[in-house]
């Protein structure tokens, strides 16, 4: 997700927005955008999309596409499902459904 934190990143510099600004509109800590810009923390599925539109919303397709391939945690990759399905990102989609055949969920379910 390199190139998806850069883009975070660009689109902070660009609009000239402070890490604790992103923070305050996107309802997290400003450790925590910290933590998913530098730390390489996985980034929940409603965060990034609350950052997409607060820094680079012309780039949101792109984004998403990058996202879906390297989304991993359960809730995450269920709202990635339906967001690539919903914006016809079949591509992206299929690449799911393989990365995921036999990833079990906490309660041994699976997707």
């Amino acid at each position: 997700m390199d190139k998806l934190r850069q883009t975070l990143v660009n689109g902070m510099e660009l609009k000239n927005i402070k890490r604790s600004e992103v923070a305050k509109k996107v309802g997290v800590s400003s450790s925590r955008i910290t933590e998913y810009l530098n730390d390489g923390k996985d980034i929940p599925f409603d965060i990034l999309m609350n950052m997409i539109d607060l820094l680079c919303p012309d780039k949101e397709i792109e984004m998403m596409s990058e996202y879906a391939n390297e989304v991993n945690k359960p809730s995450s990759l269920l709202l990635t499902f339906e967001y690539c399905s919903t914006h016809r990102l079949f591509d992206e989609l299929g690449q799911l459904v393989t990365s995921t055949k036999d990833h079990n969920s906490k309660n041994g379910k699976r997707f």
